[in-house]
């Protein structure tokens, strides 16, 4: 007599199938939650070089602010910008800055400033400052000043 063994309703592996197939979800989670944590850092590398370019660019302010032979009386024309960059070694080494000082002409002291009396006058002027970061990051900033004088 013959025995046919039926592999229908044998059960046997049937947990080795399970455990493959949750072993391939687990896989699958692991690499999409590595991929993601991968843009994150790009992103964060990114803005982290971006804020470093922006940062230049105010340093580029602070620069001209302390340097009054960009906005002297040679440079009292309107329409006649002065060209400065970062001198070396101010920032880092993967940092730096250029721009522009462009005297706009005079006007009457602001008020509340404590020189309203009429023979003072506000010369005002406007920076063009551009700051540049690690890995080609660039930030432009324009800012305006004035200075009080005859």
């Amino acid at each position: 007599m013959k025995t046919c063994r039926c592999f229908l309703n044998n059960k046997d592996g049937s947990v080795l199938v399970v455990a493959l197939v949750i072993l391939a979800l687990l896989t699958i989670i692991g690499i999409a939650a590595s991929q993601m944590s991968e843009s994150e850092l790009g992103m964060a590398a990114n803005w982290r070089f971006q804020k470093q370019a922006f940062y230049a660019a105010e340093a580029a302010g602070g620069y001209v602010a302390r340097s009054p032979e960009l906005y002297d009386n040679e440079n009292m024309s309107p329409g006649s910008p002065k060209a400065f960059s970062s001198p070396e070694g101010l920032l880092g080494e993967k940092q730096s800055f250029e721009g522009t000082v462009e005297y706009l002409g005079a006007s009457a002291v602001p008020r509340g400033s404590g020189f309203e009396i009429g023979q003072f006058k506000a010369h005002r002027y406007r920076m063009q400052c551009k700051g540049y970061g690690p890995s080609g990051a660039k930030a432009t900033i324009e800012i305006g000043f004035y200075r009080r004088g005859y």
